[in-house]
């Protein structure tokens, strides 16, 4: 039996499985499914060629995909961290650690942004060959994820710093947002260990 959420009035059982939950869910496994064909197929082209990276092209330089994984680490723990704050009712502190996370997200898409400018100065542009395209495709369908995810965060954000805003919140709306950020987590570490491997 749910009983309200303090924050915002509203049922809420925090283990029961809503139909919300099991829609993102099932977002989550289409997701997974298009990152294993699109994985499958950088492992294809890459047992095509004797050497990986091709001879005469650039390797991608490790700097900013490594530094990537430990912000997602912030965002993933301060997601939790929220999500703890949310359940205690503690407002102050869920705002906090939301923020946080929003301002971590935003700093990771950066970290992105970063990463094509220097691979487009090494010559690792989309229309290069076969191991430039198929890094640009996996990091860009992997941003278009995070940029879905960074907008979320932002959504939420700007209404829990409303009056009125907590009010009009699903209570279960910060864990699906989490629950999204622990997938592109494991995502990007799954990339950048293949990417770099």
């Amino acid at each position: 039996m749910s009983s309200p959420h303090a924050l915002t009035g509203k049922p809420f059982d925090k283990d029961e499985l809503t139909s919300r939950q099991f829609a993102l869910f099932v977002a989550l496994a289409s997701s997974g499914m298009l990152f294993a064909a699109l994985m499958l197929s950088y492992f294809l082209a890459r047992a095509r060629v004797p050497a990986w990276p091709p001879l005469g092209v650039e390797p991608v330089p490790p700097l900013i995909p490594l530094l990537s994984i430990p912000v997602l680490a912030i965002i993933s723990g301060f997601l939790h961290l929220a999500w703890k704050r949310w359940l205690a009712a503690d407002l102050a502190g869920f705002r906090k650690a939301w923020t946080v996370a929003s301002i971590a997200g935003t700093a990771f898409l950066g970290l992105q942004v970063g990463l094509w400018i220097h691979l487009s100065q090494l010559g690792i542009r989309v229309d290069a060959n076969l191991f430039s395209s198929v890094i640009w495709v996996l990091t860009v369908v992997h941003a278009t994820h995070v940029l879905v995810a960074v907008a979320l965060l932002w959504r939420l954000q700007f209404r829990i710093l409303r009056p009125d805003g907590v009010r009009a919140l699903s209570p279960e709306s910060p864990r699906l947002v989490g629950y999204f950020w622990h997938f592109l987590d494991a995502v990007w570490i799954i990339l950048v260990a293949s990417l770099l491997w």
